[in-house]
């Protein structure tokens, strides 16, 4: 009888040299493929980004750099003129600046003219650069993208990166920039990219900023406009962004909204309560994370803070017990709670109606509201006329018809009620995004991740 093992035959020996598998190349589609024939929009026209399809990159025209700054012609003719002061700069019928013909001049002269114009293409790049990550970020929202950090600079201060500093990354652009190219980024930082190599200024060797070019500018007008410039970023890198997390859309099909007034006033209070603790964890997290958060209103892009919210539920109320009041009906009030004192003109329950004629403003109040008194009839009371032009009284009509982010929050009560009634209080991110129109888009600062190379494990 043998004493073999019955394992013996599948025990790997210890001293046996096992070759490791070799991990396959991380590949990635082309999600362009060059039109020839497409003719590409006079980009200084254009509102929204867009795809050159014929250069397989993502444009959008560039008005204000990262720091809110915009330039005028004036504002940079020390930049754009040669030395010679009679060699003004002018723009042509498209709005494109140029200089007067040069007469003839010594050799020594001219020398001294390029190298300053050599210093003054280079401040000039500076400032051309500086619209770079506004245009990434105005990408990266209008693609519905991730706006974070990580994706968009390559500092970790995210402080203007100049072409000049890109040098040392000009293997690695070239490759990138290259639509012959197909496998990721995380790819190519594994097998070729050597980190020691890097420029110094630079932190995320992935980031759009690297691969984005602002090279084309125009000026409004012929005399002193404000100059717009054309960001483009390479196809196959933007679209290699993750998509932005899924939002649930603000539900602005609500056509009435009912409440009992004591629990309203109770709501009341929360809300006020809720946003002073909110607009604290905001501020926490823009100085912390560099995170923002934006809305569009009437068109344009506007930075929504919380803490603006504070004291606009508490208006509301006043101007709705003042209406009331003013129909000869009380309003609740914690008082008459006390001593549980009711009359045929207090109010008990609430509904109001929205008016869906305007699709901006979906949450604008009706010409009428329904109040129900305690002895169970419910009466309807007509509202003051709808506020005009820059007529701003401060009433009911006017506070629901100029504040839709208010009215938003007003008529999604039941929802947003369940949810500060619960044990805990909501956080406050998931809150705001879930529950305020306009929407919210979300700029993630560097939350993701800090580290430099966090967007390769995105990507």
């Amino acid at each position: 009888m043998s004493n073999q093992s019955k394992f013996i035959n599948i025990q790997q020996e210890p001293c046996d040299v096992v070759e490791p598998e070799e991990k396959p190349i991380d590949r990635v589609c082309p999600t362009c493929v060059p039109n020839p024939a497409y003719i590409p929009p006079e980009w200084w026209k254009e509102t929204t980004p867009w795809l050159n399809e014929k250069t397989c990159e993502y444009s959008v025209a560039v008005f204000i750099n990262q720091n809110g700054k915009e330039y005028r012609l004036t504002d940079l003719k020390g930049v754009l003129e040669q030395e010679n002061n009679e060699r003004e700069v002018v723009l042509n019928e498209f709005g494109v600046p140029t200089v007067q013909p040069i007469s003839a001049q010594s050799l020594v002269i001219e020398k001294e003219k390029e190298e300053k114009n050599i210093l003054n293409e280079e401040k000039f790049d500076r400032i051309k650069r500086s619209y770079v990550k506004t245009g990434i970020r105005q990408l990266l929202r209008y693609y519905e993208k991730t706006e974070a950090d990580e994706y968009v600079c390559a500092r970790n201060d995210c402080s203007i990166f100049t072409t000049t500093e890109a040098k040392g990354l000009v293997r690695q652009i070239k490759h990138f920039a290259s639509l012959n190219s197909d496998i990721t980024f995380t790819e190519f930082q594994r097998q070729e990219q050597n980190v020691e190599t890097l420029p110094k200024p630079i932190d995320n060797p992935n980031s759009l900023e690297l691969f984005a070019n602002a090279t084309e500018y125009y000026f409004y007008g012929m005399a002193n406009g404000i100059m717009a410039v054309l960001v483009t970023v390479p196809a196959h890198i933007f679209n290699q962004v993750p998509a932005a997390p899924v939002i649930s859309e603000i539900d602005t099909d609500i056509e009435t909204v009912r409440f009992n007034t004591s629990e309203f006033s109770t709501w009341i209070s929360k809300m006020e309560s809720i946003f002073v603790l909110f607009s604290k964890f905001q501020a926490y997290y823009n100085h912390t994370e560099n995170g923002k958060l934006f809305q569009i209103v009437e068109g344009e892009e506007v930075p929504f803070y919380a803490k603006f919210m504070e004291g606009r539920f508490d208006r509301f109320e006043t101007a709705l017990s003042s209406f009331l009041e003013s129909k000869g009906y009380e309003y609740y009030n914690f008082f008459s709670r006390l001593i549980s004192y009711e009359t045929s003109s207090t109010v008990k329950e609430i509904e109001l109606t929205f008016d869906k004629s305007d699709e901006s403003k979906p949450f604008k109040l009706a010409n009428t509201i329904t109040i129900r008194t305690p002895g169970c009839s419910e009466v309807v009371l007509k509202l003051p006329p709808e506020p005009e032009g820059g007529v701003h009284n401060g009433d009911l009509r006017d506070i629901a018809f100029r504040d839709q982010t208010l009215m938003g929050y007003i008529a999604n009560y039941e929802k947003i009620k369940r949810e500060v009634e619960a044990q805990e209080n909501p956080p406050w991110l998931d809150f705001l995004v879930e529950n305020t129109f306009p929407p919210i888009s979300v700029n993630y600062g560097n939350t993701l991740n800090s580290k430099s190379n966090a967007i390769c494990d995105d990507f």
